[in-house]
């Protein structure tokens, strides 16, 4: 069972959000605890919250289980098709990528994860995207895997010419697995977003990969 919980959301306005929250741990606590940020963050955002009032009211509401030590990261991205933006929030969340053409710009912030401090303020960046741009999001087990971590992950995404999101996240998935013997010691989930010109059914086709915990 992987402790990571991902969603797709299409919002009233016209707004595409993907989300990914990664719970501490794994198994069926970790699952519990993403799952709850995600589903708060889907309610909330659909009654008309902003989402970066949204994750500090998850995280305020998050706080009683504090206690209990059990944290779990928000990632956040809402792509606005119509003016051609991108919005990334993070709390405690592995490193984004936008790829463009030959060149990957990461996108991290240093915020807290959710439940861990009252009054932590979710990482905000803003930019503008355009047709052939890709949108990646992966919890920290993709990450982990790679002896070089971001910068190894970085060459990598420069480096392959993969096109089509799920394939994509396909690759990233089974080369982090590769990396490290064959190993998967934390869950490993991958969220690719392909952004195109609307000649085709969709202007931003997402895809989702997740690969769960095996010890051995």
């Amino acid at each position: 069972m992987s402790g990571d919980s991902f969603s797709c959301l299409s919002l009233p306005n016209g707004e595409l959000l993907l989300a990914l929250s990664d719970g501490m741990g794994s198994g069926e606590g970790a699952l519990g605890e993403s799952q709850v940020v995600i589903e708060l963050l889907e309610q909330m955002t659909e009654a008309g919250f902003s989402k970066i009032s949204a994750l500090k009211l998850i995280n305020s509401l998050y706080m009683p289980e504090a206690v209990q030590t059990r944290f779990a990261t928000a990632d956040v991205v809402v792509l606005d098709l119509y003016q051609g933006s991108c919005q990334f929030m993070k709390n405690g969340a592995a490193a984004t990528w936008l790829r463009r053409g030959d060149h990957v710009e990461r996108i991290e912030g240093q915020a807290l994860p959710v439940g861990v401090y009252q009054d932590a303020e979710p990482y905000f960046q803003k930019t503008e995207i355009y047709s052939g741009d890709y949108v990646i999001m992966m919890t920290d087990g993709i990450v982990d895997a790679f002896e070089g971590r971001e910068v190894q992950l970085e060459k990598l995404l420069q480096q392959t010419r993969i096109v089509n999101p799920k394939e994509l996240a396909e690759y990233i998935v089974e080369e982090a697995v590769r990396q490290d013997d064959g190993r998967v010691r934390d869950d490993m989930s991958v969220v690719v977003a392909a952004i195109w010109e609307r000649t085709r059914e969709n202007a931003c086709v997402p895809s989702y990969k997740n690969r769960q915990i095996r010890l051995s």
